[in-house]
């Protein structure tokens, strides 16, 4: 029981943290998402999702753009719902607006982890393209394909790199 309190101590003292300092976005750091990260892994190993949710769901009315509040109920509702993401586009939005994209590739390769998810896919092959990581992209663009099947502008780009691959 112990470490029930001390998992929902952390949270609280969290979202108290954001709530009170209203941590700008640009404060936000990798190490910071990778502490709610652990944070959210605690969470379901200690089968506290549904009370998190709920006090998440409380602090969002509170502070819509709650960062932490929105990263967490997120990562916890799309665990089991893939579908459900909106939380989390939320998140990836409000990085992107200030050209976070570290965390936004951070928050997108957690994403896939759990599900294919064409937003964090599509975001992905974005931010590989503008740092010029081609390298990246061929297995983006491909991941791309099978998860949007109406999706044309990546097949074409796949098929020319494959083809510029052939003739070297």
């Amino acid at each position: 029981m112990m470490s029930n309190i001390t998992t929902i101590e952390k949270l609280d003292s969290i979202l108290q943290e954001d709530k009170w300092t209203r941590i700008v976005v640009n404060n936000y750091s990798l190490a910071k998402i990778k502490e709610l990260d652990d944070l959210i892994d605690n969470i379901i190993d200690e089968g506290l999702t549904e009370d998190v949710l709920d006090i998440c769901g409380r602090h969002l009315k509170d502070v819509k753009k709650s960062i932490a509040g929105l990263y967490i109920s997120g990562m916890l509702i799309y665990s089991r719902r893939p579908l459900n993401d909106m939380n989390l586009l939320a998140v990836i939005d409000l990085f992107s607006q200030n050209l976070k994209w570290a965390l936004v590739e951070h928050i997108c390769n957690e994403m896939l982890l759990i599900s294919e998810n064409k937003h964090a896919l599509y975001t992905l092959a974005k931010i590989y393209a503008q740092n010029n990581e081609n390298d990246k992209l061929p297995s983006i663009w491909t991941r791309i394909v099978e998860a949007d099947i109406d999706d044309t502008v990546f097949v074409r780009q796949l098929a020319t790199y494959y083809e510029t691959i052939d003739l070297q």
